[in-house]
Parts: C-alpha cells; sequence; structure tokens
C-alpha cells in the first residue's frame, strides 16, 4: 500500500488541505488487496482531505471523487459507477488518554500504522485515511442495471440475454399445496 507521511508539526494551526490522485498508486492498491475494480477511462480517482490539528489528535475531514468500474454482482459484466463520498473524523494520537503503567504516547506503535514518529516529529499517514474511506464508500452490491436478470444458476447463461432453457426447479414437492394458500386480511 503506498503511503503518504506528512508531519503534524509542518501543519500550521488553522490546518492544511492536501490533495493526491495518482492513478498509478490507486491502481497498485486495487490490485494489493485483491479489490477488483478499476478507474474509469479518465482515470481520475482524486482525493481532498483538511487536517486540523488538536491537541489529543487531529481532525480529519475531506472527499473522495471518481468515476470506477466493477464487475456487476448479478452477471459479472462491467459496471460503471460514481464514487462521491465526504467524511469527517477525530484520530487520537497512540498514547493519548491512558493511565499510569500503560502504552506511553512515546512508545512507538506497530498495530498503529495511521501514526508514527520519525525524527522525533509525529507523522500522519494520509494513504491510510484515504483507503479506509475509500473501501467504506464503495457501494455494497455492484449491479450493471437494476433489472439485472443474473446468470443461470444451472447453466450459467447471461438471463439478460434471453431464457437458457433449463428446467426450472420448483422447489420442495412436499410444500406445493401451500403455494396457492391465499390470506385473508
Amino acid at each position: 500500500m503506498f503511503t503518504m507521511w506528512i508531519s503534524m508539526d509542518d501543519i500550521p494551526a488553522e490546518g492544511r488541505v492536501f490533495s493526491f490522485a495518482d492513478a498509478d498508486k490507486w491502481e497498485e492498491a486495487f490490485e494489493e488487496f485483491g479489490l477488483a475494480c478499476a478507474l474509469a477511462e479518465d482515470r481520475v480517482l482524486a482525493a481532498e482531505v483538511f487536517v486540523l490539528p488538536q491537541e489529543e489528535g487531529c481532525l480529519i475531514r475531506g472527499e473522495i471523487k471518481g468515476q470506477l468500474t466493477a464487475p456487476c454482482d448479478r452477471c459479472a459484466e462491467e459496471a460503471a459507477f460514481t464514487l462521491n463520498c465526504s467524511f469527517e473524523e477525530f484520530e487520537p494520537f497512540p498514547g493519548e488518554g491512558k493511565g499510569e503503567g500503560q502504552e506511553d504516547e512515546d512508545e512507538e506503535r506497530i498495530d498503529m500504522p495511521l501514526f508514527r514518529r520519525e525524527s522525533g516529529q509525529r507523522e500522519l499517514n494520509l494513504a491510510t485515511v484515504a483507503w479506509e474511506q475509500f473501501s467504506l464508500a464503495l457501494p455494497g452490491r455492484q449491479l450493471c442495471a437494476s433489472e439485472c436478470k443474473g446468470l443461470c444458476s444451472q447453466c450459467g447463461a447471461d438471463l439478460n440475454k434471453g431464457a437458457c432453457g433449463c428446467e426450472q426447479d420448483q422447489g420442495d414437492l412436499r410444500m406445493a399445496p401451500l403455494r396457492n394458500l391465499k390470506l385473508n386480511k
């Protein structure tokens, strides 16, 4: 996964905006995480992130916009979709709010790739923030069309192109008498 470390000491008190849209870096991450999506023809997926340092952490606001393609969840044909997400979160610095005997904030934490200490300065990995928000914004089910009929479960034929001719399963024969049951309100 690509990284984009920024020093929290270099960010002014009023905050700072960071932008990145390197198509190759996004595509590397898609491949690394086995994500079956790709950038659309314009190859633009842009993240703009505002970072405002606070005493115990930092406020992070941003948006990610772009056009992507992914296989349809029903028929596996390529489906295009627009990603347009906004986010806002507060990230506490590692070790903040810890009581006595707990982890020291200056101790390097392996399990917290969002922050690190480098040459005495606290750094934030904006790429981690952007990837997390990108992952959360992906649609749960990607369809090429809302009326997509999908694939036949027996022969695999694309039902959007026509019927396949497979015999349709009528279900459990013991339930046949209940199929015509009508309930009165």
